[in-house]
């Protein structure tokens, strides 16, 4: 399908595909059947996750077939990132395959870049993992199958602060580069010790970032891959915080994949597990517990429950007094964390430029690059709401300022320049996003 239409134009060509009547959709997802035709030609805006999700149960499809996922893969920013993409599909498919065995599948021979360190790029590769041709996809393992050729384990701790600083500051092709490698390495050092904890723990954590980096691009089969290996890893550590990040990760990539009551059963056991423990097992507890409501808001916000959102989201900010920035661990939480939560779940709620108005005055600067991103693109979508075609559209270049890769990867930065009324600023946004009107 055309990687240049809006929403309600792919509705339209799968609804008639179906053989189904404009009708028979909009009765399904509870609007009229004029909204639907306005929606089918571009002139209604399709950004509320919850009606995305509707309209793709009632055409049968999966909500990334509406939202044209994966995004960006001919932009030039965007490009190589998504070249890496299949490195990382093999490294996921690997769980359980002996070292040995692995190191002769094929892709084995292809260049290392497991020693990718904080300030290291792939070469060809941009700072901001953006403007390059592409660089060459990562190989199947950094070490060789004698336990003594591989890395220590602060070695492979190190490595994987660097990909989390990936993540944060928006490099994505570096962390896509660097994760496969990362992942083999911390498989191969937990078969050499299975009773030490540590390398299960860290493996868990790179499989965490591989999810979410496999979510935001639209594979969520290998997100649901890595969070499933992740479950896997918790339930030997009978480590309750431990497992409720797990059901957290598990949640997240349901939500993202439309199937909004699995993902509400995940965070009600994450909850539960983390819960039991508050007070009395690692600090951390509380910034997961936190973390757990905050999702849980954004879900009751698609499920339009406004009161059990705002129930969350105050469970949510009495965990702040628990933690800081040395508790937060791989979820990030915190006041800004609360703050973006709290207006993506207005969002979803159908607020315009209420949702803002909730934080007004927060500094949210010192989040890290992809959260003030993704934050920036919630921003476009309330000022669209409120009919600042042109706002939407600022909002939507400030954010790709901040960090490219994740606006021309997210499918709502199209859908607000496609939906818009014409104008040179909303033109000029879309050329420079390399959004096709």
């Amino acid at each position: 399908m055309d990687a240049g239409l809006c929403v309600g134009r792919r509705v339209a060509l799968l609804r008639e595909a179906s053989g189904l009547t404009r009708a028979e959709v909009a009765e399904a997802v509870g609007r009229s059947t004029e909204w639907l035709r306005a929606a089918e030609a571009g002139r209604q805006r399709l950004d509320r996750y919850a009606m995305v999700d509707a309209l793709a149960d009632a055409l049968g499809v999966a909500p990334g077939e509406l939202l044209g996922l994966p995004c960006g893969r001919e932009d030039p920013v965007t490009g190589p990132l998504h070249r890496a993409v299949p490195a990382l599909r093999r490294a996921l498919l690997r769980s359980g395959i002996p070292a040995r065995a692995a190191a002769d599948l094929p892709g084995a021979d292809l260049p290392s870049t497991g020693s990718l360190s904080a300030g290291a790029r792939p070469a060809g590769t941009a700072a901001t993992g953006a403007r390059s041709a592409g660089p060459s996809p990562a190989h199947v393992f950094t070490a060789g199958p004698d336990p003594a050729d591989r890395p220590s384990v602060d070695a492979l701790r190190h490595r994987l602060s660097a990909a989390v600083r990936h993540r944060q500051e928006a490099r994505w092709t570096n962390l896509a580069l660097a994760l496969p490698p990362l992942m083999d390495d911390l498989r191969a050092r937990t078969a050499d010790a299975p009773a030490d904890t540590e390398p299960s723990r860290l493996l868990a954590r790179a499989l965490h970032e591989a999810a979410l980096l496999a979510k935001r691009l639209g594979a969520l089969d290998l997100a649901a891959l890595a969070a499933a290996e992740v479950r896997h890893l918790a339930e030997p550590a009978a480590d309750p915080v431990l497992s409720a990040s797990a059901l957290w990760l598990q949640a997240e990539v349901g939500l993202a994949a439309g199937a909004v009551s699995e993902a509400a059963e995940c965070l009600d056991a994450g909850l539960a597990a983390a819960g039991a423990v508050l007070g009395r097992a690692a600090p951390q507890a509380w910034a997961v517990w936190g973390t757990l409501h905050l999702v849980s808001a954004v879900l009751e916000g698609q499920r339009g429950r406004q009161a059990e959102s705002s129930a969350h989201l105050a469970e949510a900010a009495s965990a702040l007094a628990h933690t800081d920035a040395s508790s937060s661990g791989p979820t990030g939480f915190g006041e800004g964390e609360w703050a973006v939560h709290t207006v993506h779940a207005a969002l979803e709620l159908g607020e315009d430029l209420g949702a803002l108005a909730r934080i007004e005055g927060m500094d949210l600067r010192a989040l890290p690059a992809e959260r003030r991103a993704r934050h920036g693109i919630d921003r476009a979508r309330a000022a669209a709401r409120a009919g600042d075609a042109v706002g939407a559209a600022g909002e939507l270049l400030a954010a790709d300022r901040v960090a490219a890769q994740v606006v021309r990867t997210h499918p709502l930065a199209g859908e607000l320049l496609r939906t818009a009324p014409s104008s040179r600023p909303v033109a000029d946004a879309a050329a420079r996003l390399g959004v096709r009107l």
